[in-house]
């Protein structure tokens, strides 16, 4: 079963902001439009499920409490999600 759709994008972005800061996030969506990103990024993720894109949150939070503050692009997103289900990233 599939997790995305654009309330998953949606619930994926609120993450991000929670994890990044809603004014940082704000900055890095100024140039974007947020509900075009959220239909790149579901279709980007519809091969995953809502356990491994959870993981993959929970992930970048612990990169986060090592240090690490970069937001992922959607192609570095599912290069983690797909390292986590074992798949080979190109």
């Amino acid at each position: 079963m599939s997790a995305t759709g654009y309330a998953w994008a949606d619930e994926l972005f609120r993450r991000f902001d929670s994890l990044y800061g809603r004014q940082r996030m704000g900055i890095h969506w100024l140039n974007h439009d947020r509900q075009s990103e959220a239909r790149r990024w579901e279709a980007a993720l519809r091969d995953y499920t809502r356990p491994t894109i959870r993981r993959t949150v929970q992930a970048l939070r612990d990169q986060i409490g090592a240090g690490g503050t970069s937001i992922p692009t959607v192609d570095e997103f599912t290069g983690l999600c797909a390292a986590l289900e074992g798949r080979p990233v190109w």
